[in-house]
């Protein structure tokens, strides 16, 4: 399966490990916006805001899966959110979850799209997206 993970941009390293396991079990990853440089102020980075933007939308969009990560501090993933909430609605995929402490946080988690999984780890989510792709 294809895979977009979303979180805030500090927190790469733990979606660079995810990204590992999402490998070592045969999957793929869609946009590794781990590689990105830091562009604030986006202002003064308006070029580099526009690809990085139009990369992580069109990896959202084909993606099998999408996971956010919760936080209490995140802007741009609930703009991937709602991109994997449109496609899902508009096509069927991609199976959208979301992990972590903050699941309650923002009243879009709640939508019939979206699986919350607070204390699932990467692996408890590939085993569930696995199960329901094979069904």
């Amino acid at each position: 399966m294809k895979w977009y993970i979303a979180a805030r941009f500090e927190l790469k390293e733990e979606v660079r490990a995810m990204y590992k396991v999402l490998e070592a079990r045969g999957h793929t990853i869609t946009d590794d916006w781990t590689k990105h440089q830091s562009i604030k102020p986006y202002d003064k980075n308006a070029e580099m805001a526009r690809q990085y933007t139009n990369d992580d939308l069109t990896g959202v969009m084909n993606a099998d899966v999408v996971l956010i990560l919760s936080d209490e501090a995140g802007i741009g993933m609930y703009t991937e959110l709602g991109v994997a909430m449109a496609s899902q609605l508009l096509k069927g995929s991609p199976l959208i979850f979301i992990t972590g402490e903050h699941t309650a946080r923002n009243m879009f988690y709640f939508h019939q799209t979206v699986m919350r999984r607070p204390t699932a780890s990467i692996v408890d989510i590939i085993d569930e997206a696995e199960k329901m792709v094979k069904k």
